[in-house]
């Protein structure tokens, strides 16, 4: 591995190229005995053992697969540049690792495979590790969509403050605004953030930071979270004193009033209900590092009466409720593909539900009837992206539970849509939260499959498996270190004639 300034490559050496010109010359072959020979002479080659590594995954024998991918890790391992540490990664968000450099996909496929290798394992502490690095070296494009599936492994690590954190941080510190070059708006905002709260306050207000009203995944895993950590339970009761101000209040900054009684994250972004309950911007000198931010709470919380306390804060059900609910109202279209995906009639009778209306009528009703704020394009991929998830959180949204608590939730934004001054005021805030411009580009995801969100037999990502690469059967100027001996056994020199590695020595220059 070398580094070029602020990027590491991978460069292949002369005896790794002579494997990799023998590697695809075997690979349309499909020949897996070929390739265990190959893999003999050229122990050191990565892709033929991340390519054994698939074989075996696909044919369900995991524990070698696993010892395929793991000793191609341990090559690459030995390769690392010095400085190739995560915590050296995209400092100033300028070093990386591009994806689309050939050399670099065994990287890239190595680390993937032992990601989801360890998920199915339960492994999820070390699996969500891996996922950073890969999102880490990986910011601009993306493109094992690690952003897509690491909500699912920090819900699995029942890790539900750094869910929040993640959301409200990965934007502000990671992705710079590229797209947002030669808009006067944001360029004056840059040169004046340090000294313009102001400006900053305008920033905030035209651009979106937060993942979960970027992403329908971290949208609808916020509230699933908040499932979660009530113990897989609602009230469903508690929906009824939610207020349409509690709706319109949820797609502000001020949503942080839900979310700061239940998880131990101050919110910068937020003052206490005492002194008016308003967004906090433009507090701060340094913006970036106080809009929208949320941190680790490791302060002593004032002292509050009990009954004060409970009084003042929402609980943990309501809270859940209004995420859920606001995150319909920005992807109503994920109600449908959800009872898709659990195959859920309709006209069938929902269990334990406080409503009557069924989701037939809900469904040909505002807000889910509503022509959708995106444009084709970007319909399809949000489309995408809530399947992957749907995908991906199976065990969680196949629950009869989920499907009960999502009726509660529809059927009360339906009957709310019927108050048009209500109608009025939540699709102003949606129209309101959708003029704002995202700081990161959903449509990169605009390619991904659902297959690679399987928990087996998984699809990798196209890019690992583009052959984008010439070969010739012979390296030019290399001749092949292994010989054919005619003296030999003749039935063994046979065999070995076959094999594309070997030459034979016709004229016994080559015995030792």
């Amino acid at each position: 591995m070398k580094r070029y300034a602020n990027e590491f490559k991978l460069e292949k050496y002369k005896l790794y190229l002579e494997a990799e010109n023998l590697f695809y010359v075997l690979l349309d072959t499909h020949d897996i005995e070929a390739m265990h020979n190959l893999i003999k002479k050229f122990p050191f080659h990565v892709d033929t053992l991340l390519v054994l590594s698939e074989y075996y995954n696909e044919n369900n024998n995991f524990e070698v697969a696993n010892k395929f991918t793991k000793l191609a890790l341990l090559l690459l391992q030995h390769i690392f540049h010095i400085d190739f540490h995560p915590n050296n990664l995209n400092k100033r968000r300028n070093i990386y690792v591009n994806p689309y450099l050939y050399d670099n996909k065994a990287l890239f496929k190595a680390l993937y495979m032992h990601m989801v290798s360890l998920e199915n394992e339960a492994c999820t502490i070390t699996s969500l590790e891996v996922a950073k690095l890969l999102c880490k070296i990986d910011l601009q494009y993306d493109l094992c969509s690690i952003l897509l599936r690491i909500d699912s492994l920090i819900l699995k690590c029942t890790l539900f403050d750094f869910l929040i954190y993640f959301s409200f941080n990965f934007v502000i510190q990671n992705v710079h605004c590229e797209g947002c070059k030669g808009c006067k708006v944001c360029e004056d905002g840059e040169a004046q953030t340090a000294g313009n709260a102001l400006q900053s306050k305008l920033l905030f207000d035209n651009f979106e930071i937060r993942l979960h009203f970027i992403l329908p995944n971290f949208a609808f895993s916020l509230p699933l979270s908040m499932y979660l950590k009530n113990n897989n339970f609602v009230d469903h009761q508690e929906i009824r004193v939610v207020s349409v101000d509690d709706l319109v209040s949820a797609f502000t900054y001020e949503e942080c009033r839900f979310l700061s009684p239940h998880f131990s994250i101050r919110f910068n972004c937020h003052r206490d209900g005492e002194r008016g309950g308003h967004d906090r911007l433009g507090q701060s000198d340094n913006a970036e590092d106080d809009l929208g931010s949320a941190e680790r709470d490791q302060s002593n919380p004032p002292k509050v009466s009990t009954k004060e306390q409970k009084k003042k804060q929402p609980s943990l059900s309501f809270s859940a409720h209004v995420t859920l609910l606001r995150a319909l109202l920005c992807f109503p279209s994920f109600l449908h593909t959800f009872l898709n995906y659990n195959n859920f009639k309709t006209t069938k009778v929902v269990k334990k539900t406080i409503y009557e209306t069924s989701f037939k009528d809900i469904l040909a009703s505002p807000p889910f009837s509503s022509a959708s704020l995106f444009p084709p394009e970007e319909y399809e991929t949000v489309q995408k992206i809530i399947r992957c998830y749907l995908e991906k959180n199976n065990i969680y949204y196949k629950s009869e539970k989920i499907i009960t608590w999502f009726h509660v939730c529809s059927s009360f934004l339906h009957e709310l849509y019927k108050d048009p001054s209500a109608a009025q005021a939540l699709d102003k805030a949606r129209a309101q939260w959708h003029a704002k411009v995202p700081l990161l580009d959903k449509n990169k995801y605009k390619d991904v499959r659902v297959g690679e969100f399987k928990s087996s037999n998984y699809l990798l990502p196209d890019f690992m498996m583009e052959k984008n690469r010439t070969y010739s059967p012979h390296t030019p100027g290399t001749s092949s270190n292994y010989y054919v001996s005619l003296n030999s056994n003749l039935i063994i020199a046979f065999f070995q004639s076959l094999l594309p590695w070997y030459q034979v020595d016709y004229y016994g220059y080559q015995n030792d």
